[in-house]
């Protein structure tokens, strides 16, 4: 309320839904098939790294010209393609319950510490 109610906020913050979702998915399902050595690792950080910065940048244009007509013009320029593909992945990618996704993580970082421990004595 201290800035105002614009549609831009709201438009900004529902699309935020959407790749919270995507990424919750993608980092739960396709994660762990780069921690299998650092290399790997790498590769994984710096391509969330740069869809991070392109799913930001998308997601803040609303906020920025605050109502829904250009917002609406933006997202058609760009086929709402950002939006289909989170509502993909957030579908197609199940995320599974937090007591099997803990004990799956402790047994990945486990596997982890195995293999920079690994390269460490090669």
């Amino acid at each position: 309320m201290w800035h105002g109610a614009y549609p831009g906020y709201y438009l900004t913050f529902l699309t935020g839904i959407f790749i919270t979702l995507a990424a919750r998915a993608v980092r739960h399902n396709v994660r762990p098939l780069f921690l299998r050595s650092r290399t790997l690792k790498r590769v994984y950080d710096v391509m969330t790294w740069a869809a991070t910065q392109i799913c930001i940048c998308y997601m803040v244009v609303p906020f920025i010209l605050l109502s829904v007509g250009p917002s609406l013009k933006f997202y058609r320029s760009w086929y709402f393609g950002l939006h289909v593909v989170c509502i993909l992945l957030a579908v197609a990618l199940p995320v599974k319950p937090r007591h099997l996704r803990l004990k799956e993580q402790r047994h990945l970082q486990a596997t982890h510490r195995n293999c920079i421990q690994r390269e460490k004595t090669t």
